[in-house]
């Protein structure tokens, strides 16, 4: 495992620095030799001040740090990292939250071209919604060391007014990594300029986003594993350039671009014992300079479930001022003799079949589908849930479609064609499974949905 040196500049220990050494310039040479015991509790005063004030104020100083098998520092304003960032109780509050709280996140990852990317493996997140809905405690910790996180990159780096982008708790388990990645394009290696540069033929989720943040939850002890350091990637290849020692507390911020590449090693299992699992927590953050951009914040508790007197999972009533609460497409009413996630899964699987690059299908949880198009402006979601619409009445669990976008811009006219287009394929599909085990009632339902969709069966 590389180390890493640690220089730390502050106004504060500067000033007094000054001014004791001032002090000691002045004394009288007379007084000089009778005043020995003085002079040394003055330096020691010196010192204990000094590193007193570096870590009273590390938080709100900007870090060189550097590879000692590099030792190529890194510029002050593309990126930095610095210590104690949230306080050890924060820290407890999101260690506690089990492995299965977590949720499939969708992310990108280029392959080895550079121009293909795809969801990471092994890795889970937790968004502000999922966090508003369950400890109150820890949600207010989240939002407590979000914006102390903010203000901390915003002042490191200097340029400008940060709002946050978006927010995650993120869990990589055994395997789990990132490849090396910028967070505002999609980058390729020039053979000319010989370095990573923006392909402008391919338009990223978030061009927005001027710089990132990884905080360190846990570390190789505390996550029982080993691995997964944050790094640094030479913009000439690619390859290992800078690795950030895990360190609980550590927070890491670098500005957005292909100057910045970065990405996380893999998750190893550090020994034959796995128990507890072996993960990586990380507290990830993305910031925008546009205020129209800036994350919507849910109040804790705002989501309401219907509940119903069946075993279908409920449904939420989302919060009216949320602009990143879905959009209900359509129910399809489902037969009591069909289960729902061997339903699911037969379903993905015939939508990879049909999805020809443009779609990428997830399975969010063991009830849910995501379909995420190509252009990343939207998503559909497929959900096994109980019943709320009217033409649902006479089914307690149906299949619930929903669109989902950031909430800060509308999913792209391309996305709405296409959207229409493989819903059909998904009705299709549908009907196929569930009307041969059910009378002709259900078709009623399938026709209504496909009265919604702007673009005709094809």
């Amino acid at each position: 495992e590389s180390l890493t040196s640690w220089s730390t500049t502050t106004v504060n220990s500067r000033i007094i620095a000054n001014l004791a050494l001032r002090a000691l310039i002045i004394l009288p040479a007379s007084r000089r030799g009778r005043s020995m015991s003085a002079r040394r509790m003055l330096w020691l005063l010196l010192c204990a001040v000094f590193f007193f004030c570096a870590a009273s104020s590390n938080q709100y100083s900007t870090e060189e740090c550097s590879d000692i098998d590099n030792l190529q520092p890194i510029h002050q304003k593309t990126r930095g990292t610095t210590d104690l960032v949230s306080n050890s109780r924060q820290i407890r509050l999101l260690q506690t939250i089990a492995h299965g709280e977590f949720v499939g996140s969708s992310g990108y990852e280029s392959n080895q071209d550079g121009r293909t990317y795809t969801a990471p493996q092994n890795y889970s997140g937790l968004g502000l919604r999922e966090l508003s809905e369950s400890n109150q405690e820890r949600y207010t910790a989240i939002l407590e060391t979000r914006e102390r996180v903010r203000s901390i990159v915003e002042e490191s780096l200097g340029i400008g007014k940060l709002y946050i982008d978006y927010t995650t708790l993120s869990q990589k388990t055994i395997g789990g990594a990132h490849k090396a990645h910028a967070d505002n394009c999609i980058h390729f290696f020039d053979t000319e300029t010989h370095q990573a540069e923006c392909d402008p033929g391919r338009v990223h989720p978030y061009p927005n986003r001027v710089a990132g943040s990884i905080l360190y939850l846990n570390d190789h002890e505390s996550g029982n594993f080993s691995g997964g350091e944050f790094y640094f990637a030479d913009r000439a290849n690619g390859e290992v350039s800078q690795k950030i020692p895990l360190q609980v507390g550590r927070l890491i911020y670098f500005t957005a671009g292909v100057e910045s590449l970065h990405g996380a090693l893999p998750v190893a299992q550090s020994t034959e014992d796995s128990t507890p699992e072996p993960r990586r927590l990380a507290l990830a953050m993305w910031f925008v300079k546009d205020s129209q951009l800036e994350e919507y914040v849910p109040p804790f508790g705002s989501k309401i479930e219907m509940q119903s007197s069946s075993a279908a999972k409920p449904r939420a009533v989302n919060d009216p001022n949320d602009p990143t609460a879905p959009k209900h497409l359509f129910d399809i009413p489902m037969p009591k003799s069909v289960e729902g996630r061997e339903m699911l899964q037969s379903l993905g699987a015939h939508l990879l079949s049909k999805s020809a690059g443009s779609w990428q299908i997830q399975s969010y949880n063991s009830d849910t589908l995501h379909v995420v198009f190509k252009d990343h402006t939207a998503m559909f979601s497929i959900e096994v849930g109980m019943a709320l619409s009217e033409e649902s009445v006479h089914s307690d669990t149906c299949i619930v479609f929903e669109r989902h976008t950031d909430g800060k811009r509308p999913a792209s006219l391309l996305y709405m064609l296409q959207e229409s287009v493989i819903l059909h394929i998904v009705l299709d599909e549908l009907s196929s499974i569930l009307l041969d085990k059910e009378n002709a009632y259900f078709t009623d339902a399938f026709e209504k949905a496909r009265i919604t969709l702007p673009a005709k069966r094809a």
